[in-house]
Parts: structure tokens; sequence; C-alpha cells
């Protein structure tokens, strides 16, 4: 169904003082942007962004010599843009956690024995039917990373070592967030089947608000629609089944 006709539904479900949009604590459409922000802390390998720009990898992260602290956002990135197409309208979208910042060990100069001596590392085969001779194996490699906080304020990573002057060394996977729901127009980004978890969340939001207490559907939308969209979201082929995404904090 369409955002509207979502509204639609727990406007009749909410009683007086309710909005239908804006900014207050009291609107509807808020309440089911942030429930579709919680179902997208579902990580998963689907939520994990890839673009068309960089053979199926995730994009490249920009960096300079001496510059140790990076923000997570298009400009810094080789894929130009955060975005998804629904419909034929493009849609911005959020960058939100970092997950790993890897390079490949292949084509790359990288002294991987003795800058780490001492500490696990990390290798991660893929495509390993390719003929060719780079991107076979990658290795993650020591950074911190914050997360997204608000939607002001984007991920970042922070290098441990120099970076140097790169736009093709450092591939960076991070989860994303999609479009803000700033209108009725903007369509939802979840399947179908759980738009019934984004009206149980606002419509418990709503009930926690006037009644007090938690609310049964809060409990359902966490307890059984979180892990439902996980599971459904793992569902399906995909380029590497056996590989574990390890995160960082």
């Amino acid at each position: 169904m369409s955002t509207k006709t979502l509204i639609n539904r727990i406007v009749a479900r909410a009683g007086t003082g309710w909005n239908r949009s804006g900014s207050s604590g009291r609107s509807i459409l808020k309440l089911v942007e942030q429930g579709q922000d919680e179902l997208f802390e579902a990580i998963s390998e689907r939520l994990i962004w890839r673009g068309t720009d960089n053979q199926g990898f995730p994009p490249y992260l920009y960096t300079t010599v001496d510059v140790y602290d990076y923000e997570i956002k298009a400009a810094n990135l080789s894929c130009g843009a955060l975005s998804k197409t629904i419909n034929g309208t493009v849609y911005a979208c959020l960058a939100d956690k970092v997950i790993r910042v890897y390079v490949d060990i292949t084509s790359l100069d990288y002294d991987y024995n003795f800058r780490w001596i001492g500490e696990p590392i990390l290798y991660a085969e893929l495509n390993p039917y390719t003929t060719q001779t780079t991107r076979l194996i990658i290795r993650q490699i020591y950074v911190e990373a914050t997360h997204r906080i608000d939607e002001n304020t984007n991920p970042r990573v922070m290098f441990v070592d120099n970076p140097g002057t790169t736009t093709a060394k450092y591939f960076i996977d991070f989860t994303w967030k999609p479009t803000r729901l700033t209108s009725e127009g903007v369509p939802l980004f979840v399947p179908t089947r759980f738009e019934s978890a984004l009206e149980d969340y606002a419509v418990g939001k709503i009930q926690e608000a006037e009644n007090g207490g938690e609310s049964p559907l809060i409990t359902r939308f966490y307890n059984f629609w979180m892990t439902e969209y996980k599971k459904t979201m793992n569902q399906g082929a995909r380029s590497h089944n056996s590989q574990v995404i390890p995160r960082l904090c």
C-alpha cells in the first residue's frame, strides 16, 4: 500500500490530537518513519549498501594523505550518490552503520605481516570462480567507526594509520537508511507484508503516549516483526552465502 493509505489506517485508530504529518512528537508520519528505521536496524546482507559503480563490491572511500577522519557520505564515496529508484523516481538514502573497511590484498601494497604483528588477521575470499587476478582475497583493516546518531550526523571512519591519497583502495561496508518520509507521497521501503509492522509500531506508540505503560503492539513489533524482517532479508540467493560479515562495534 502507499504511505498515504497506511496513514489513513493508523488515523482511524489514533483518536484525536494526532497529526497526519509534521515534525512534532504527535506526527503519525514521523512514527511510521521511526518504525521503518527500527526495521532497518535488523542488519542483513541486503541492508549493506551495494551500488552499480564498483563491480558488485562496496564503494571505495576517497582518502587524503594525513587526513584520518572521514564522513560516510556520497561526496566521499566512489558511488557518487546514495539513492534508490522506485517507479522511476530517485530517492536519497542515508549511510547508517559502518560494518568494516577492507582492501584487496592481491593487488595493493600494504604491510600485512609486520604492522599488526600479534593481532588476529581476517581474510575473506570473495568470488573464487573469477578468472581475474584481483579482488580474490580481501583483508579487513583496523579502523574506528561511529554510527549515525541523528538525521544530520553522518557515520564516520577514523583510520589508525595514515590512509594516503587514494580513490580506489579502501572498500567500505555500511548499512543504509531509507529516504526520510517528508510527505505521504514518499514510498515505503519495506516489503508489503511488513507494512502491518509499521502500523503496529505507530499505533503502539500512540497507545503508550495516551495510556502509559508498554503496548502489546510494541512488544509484538520487537519480538516478532523485527525477527521476521531480518529472516526475510536474509533469504534468497546471495553473492557469498558462506561469508560472515563481522561488526566493528
